[in-house]
């Protein structure tokens, strides 16, 4: 049997990110309790845009690679998953109620 480990990119969307690239990215993007990501075969992060690696099946099962490169200011972060049902273990039933960072208060900001 084949192992449940693999490999995943996931690469979220800011979220004016999904806003403006929510139709073009519309064939990749699926959301988890995260929020909205592409699930991605390769990325490079540190040209002019943020490129990532896509795949569409079409309904031949033929898969169609797709290089779709976007502003690095519609990107929230990228994972590297080893074992992506182990991450989703993780934050299932969160529903976007992750723990915030604490408040800055006024002394946090006076110098």
């Amino acid at each position: 049997p084949m192992s449940k480990r693999h490999r995943e990119i996931r690469v979220y969307l800011s979220a004016d990110g999904r806003i403006e690239l929510g139709e073009v990215a519309r064939p990749w993007l699926q959301v988890g309790d995260l929020g909205a990501y592409l699930s991605c075969r390769r990325v490079e992060a540190d040209g002019s845009y943020f490129q990532m690696v896509v795949e569409l099946d079409n309904s031949d099962d033929d898969a169609v690679e797709v290089e779709l490169n976007v502003p690095h200011w519609a990107v929230k972060a990228f994972f590297v998953v080893r074992n992506p049902a182990a991450f989703d273990a993780l934050y299932e039933g969160l529903g976007g109620s992750i723990p915030a960072l604490p408040a800055e208060t006024d002394a946090d900001t006076t110098a």
